[in-house]
């Protein structure tokens, strides 16, 4: 019968091909390196060593909810511990990575809870909730945020201050954009990295020398970077949600003379502050776009960074400098009302 004259040539194609396949593996095995590198080492990153965070099915990792140790409270929502509010006053949600969460500092010294005090001290009841998360990157924030909303969420606005991990793992060498959401590929992809020279070394990039790995720009990062603001500038105005973007903070006297090394490529100082300069950029120009406000404060990147005192490192303000934050950021929301 005709049928199984095509299933006798479609099973003789597919010997030949599994030939061949057989055949480059065997060559790849030959002749090429069996390493195969993850894209990070340790499958628990950013969750090792921090016992208020947990592994999350969409975002990577995420707040634990009902946390609680002598610096840090973790609510039921998952959301750091903030102020209590009036009944019925509108809410705010900052968002943002380890300088909104509030790295080092108690529940009360965090940006947005001194940003609440400081309204209600001036006459102005809001709840603003910390959906600060540390490590976050622009892609997981986005995330959050379509959780937020999907979720019944109703913010009467949304703080952005999201930047630093973005620029951090552009530094990572086969970089992805759900980077940190899947630190590892996919179990089944994983089996047959395990076992297949051929598809690492078409899948993985592989490692350059020593000397090459010194400040190498990311474009795709820096686009995706970009794109994720959009996405979230849009988001935010399908809901009618008024937004203002926060700029990072940053401490120029803390940045280490060799700069950024932390993954694979090191930045030098000055193509480190080149690099944080260009997502600087991305963000104004998303901001403009938009028509929403880039909140400035005098800790912040576009002001040439803040002074050592107020930081507890590069980027992590100390109690008083999230009070300046926050006393800037209220200035500015006040004035743009």
């Amino acid at each position: 019968m005709r049928w199984r004259g095509w299933l006798g040539v479609i099973g003789i194609n597919l010997l030949v091909l599994l030939g061949l396949a057989a055949g480059l593996e065997g060559a790849a095995r030959l002749f090429l390196t069996p390493d195969a590198r993850p894209l990070f080492a340790d499958t628990e990153l950013r969750t090792r060593g921090r016992p208020f965070v947990e592994p999350h099915p969409t975002r990577g990792f995420a707040l634990k909810p009902g946390f609680e140790d002598a610096l840090h409270r973790i609510d039921g929502d998952g959301f750091r511990q903030g102020l209590p509010a009036a009944a019925g006053a509108p809410t705010w949600i900052a968002l943002g990575e380890s300088t909104t969460f509030g790295w080092g500092v108690a529940d009360g010294d965090t940006y947005p809870a001194q940003l609440q005090a400081l309204l209600a001290a001036q006459g102005r009841q809001v709840r603003v909730i910390n959906a600060g998360v540390p490590s976050y990157s622009s892609t997981q924030v986005l995330r959050y945020l379509e959780e937020l909303l999907a979720g019944g969420r109703k913010p009467e606005r949304v703080l952005i201050n999201i930047m630093w991990n973005d620029v951090w793992y552009s530094t990572v060498l086969n970089w992805y954009p759900d980077l940190l959401v899947y630190q590892q590929p996919p179990a089944w992809l994983s089996t047959l990295l395990h076992h297949s020279t051929l598809l690492r070394r078409i899948l993985m990039q592989p490692l350059p020398a020593q000397a090459q790995l010194v400040d190498r720009f990311n474009a795709e990062a820096l686009a995706h970077y970009r794109d994720n603001l959009r996405a979230m500038l849009s988001l935010a105005a399908k809901h009618g949600i008024a937004v203002a973007l926060v700029e990072p903070p940053f401490a120029p006297a803390l940045l280490p003379e060799e700069g950024l090394n932390e993954f694979h490529v090191r930045y030098t100082r000055p193509f480190f502050l080149e690099v944080a300069a260009r997502h600087r950029a991305a963000m104004a120009e998303v901001a403009r776009e938009f028509r929403v406000p880039v909140v400035d404060h005098r800790l912040s990147l576009s002001k040439g960074g803040g002074q050592r005192q107020y930081f507890l490192d590069l980027l992590h303000p100390t109690p008083e400098g999230n009070r300046m934050m926050a006393d800037d950021v209220a200035a500015a929301l006040r004035q743009g009302q």
